[in-house]
């Protein structure tokens, strides 16, 4: 390309998770994900754009203190377009212990506070937080997480 940039699209792997609910990415998930993907996304990317579903930009936010904080020019962008804890229930008859668990398990208050410690610049000046439109930032505010960044429309 005329800019040398390289552009890539990754699916986010399910790693055993059931259909949507990949994305309901709690702490053992998103170390799951990191164990297996981590290495090769770090030596392959300077900057990692997550869009759509924020729930996955989890596994870069948890690891990004300890390998990118140092390296200069990584970034990532989260680029919030469908409400950032937007999650699933998994497929269980109502009333089962497992839909119980399901719905309690995911988004947790630690999703929450490391979501506003991103949107704050607390996690570094390489992690950006950027909201679709209006409505994601007064969503994400209301839950506790201040996106700062103005709104990027595509």
């Amino acid at each position: 390309c005329k800019l040398g940039v390289s552009i890539d699209f990754e699916s986010f792997p399910d790693e055993g998770r059931c259909s949507n609910t990949k994305y309901n990415v709690d702490t053992d998930h998103a170390r799951l994900i990191w164990e297996r993907h981590g290495s090769r996304w770090l030596a392959s990317y300077d900057v990692i754009i997550t869009s759509d579903t924020a729930p996955i930009a989890r596994v870069f936010l948890e690891h990004v203190h300890h390998h990118w904080t140092h390296k200069a020019g990584k970034r990532i962008i989260i680029w919030v377009c469908n409400r950032f804890d937007y999650h699933h229930i998994q497929d269980t008859p109502v009333g089962t212990a497992s839909e119980a668990t399901t719905q309690s398990h995911f988004p947790e208050p630690e999703f929450y506070a490391l979501y506003a410690r991103a949107a704050n610049g607390s996690l570094g000046t390489q992690v950006s937080v950027l909201a679709y439109n209006a409505f994601e930032t007064y969503y994400a505010s209301f839950k506790g997480m201040h996106i700062h960044e103005p709104v990027l429309r595509p």
